[in-house]
């Protein structure tokens, strides 16, 4: 039996053996990574990366997360709208052709349960930022 354990930032949904702080695998098919822009100062742009993997060590039973890392495709950005999609995988954005992925790797783990801050470097199309993402602990669970 595998255990699960839910941390929402992107809303990840991990799995590893049982047992004490463990590494888990990011589940793509009960995970997004989504984003919010804000564009021309009244709206907000909202979108989604559908290719992603990555993995995290937790502790289940203080419910504290020591690292977290991820991979994302550029390529599999989706804004529901195909021609805002092309434009950003032109080399105006993310320059997909020159930089197939961006990755997220945490510095700094603050918190436990539903207060957890992740800080950490995320790299889009070679440049890297210091971000910070916010988090819960949202339990754990065996796999069918």
């Amino acid at each position: 039996m595998h255990k699960k354990i839910l941390f929402s930032a992107a809303l990840f949904l991990l799995f590893a053996q049982p047992g004490f702080a463990a590494s888990y695998k990011i589940d793509p098919a009960h995970s997004e990574v989504g984003f919010t822009v804000d564009h021309l100062m009244f709206f907000k742009v909202s979108g989604y990366f559908d290719d992603f993997a990555g993995n995290m060590e937790a502790d289940p039973k203080t419910k504290t997360i020591s690292t977290v890392a991820a991979k994302i495709r550029t390529t599999s950005v989706d804004t529901r709208i195909e021609k805002r999609d092309a434009h950003l995988r032109s080399a105006d954005f993310f320059d997909v052709a020159n930089h197939p992925e961006m990755q997220f790797v945490s510095t700094k783990i603050e918190g436990s349960g539903a207060n957890i801050k992740v800080h950490g470097d995320l790299t889009i199309p070679g440049t890297t930022k210091p971000v910070v993402l916010s988090g819960a602990y949202l339990g754990e669970n065996k796999d069918a």
